[in-house]
């Protein structure tokens, strides 16, 4: 028999089930309202499992191409990992794509996926897709 160093193997990383909010429309483009009964359906996804948290992280899915630029671009159907916080500021997440969700009609929810930018006094929610204001 042959001796040598034993063969490396692959590593598989763990995996661990997050809540998966597949019907919810995430807009990366305009707004849209969509019944409340559809967007809070939960469901579960397996992701990896490195430095995620079930009570805390969620995936959605984006709609629409105003996230398709910047450094780490959205697409249309891209699953988003998304972290659930709360009483932050919003220079702790300045320039980076941020999920704002509206409740304010009690039978829809309206969803958005955009930049945070500050910029002349202001804070905005802008797309990254450069053919979009």
């Amino acid at each position: 028999p042959k001796r040598g160093r034993p063969r490396k193997q692959s590593a598989v990383p763990p995996t661990i089930e997050l809540p998966f909010f597949g019907s919810l429309w995430v807009a990366c483009g305009w707004l849209t309202d969509q019944p409340r009964d559809i967007g809070d359906e939960e469901q579960s996804i397996q992701v990896d499992a490195r430095g995620v948290q079930p009570k805390r992280d969620f995936v959605v899915r984006a709609v629409g191409d105003s996230m398709e630029g910047g450094p780490v671009p959205i697409h249309d159907g891209d699953l988003v990992l998304c972290r659930r916080v709360e009483h932050a500021r919003p220079t702790d997440h300045e320039g980076r794509p941020v999920l704002i969700v509206g409740l304010d009609d009690p039978d829809t929810t309206v969803a958005t996926l955009k930049s945070l930018v500050y910029s002349r006094a202001h804070w905005h929610l802008r797309p990254q897709n450069p053919a979009y204001k």
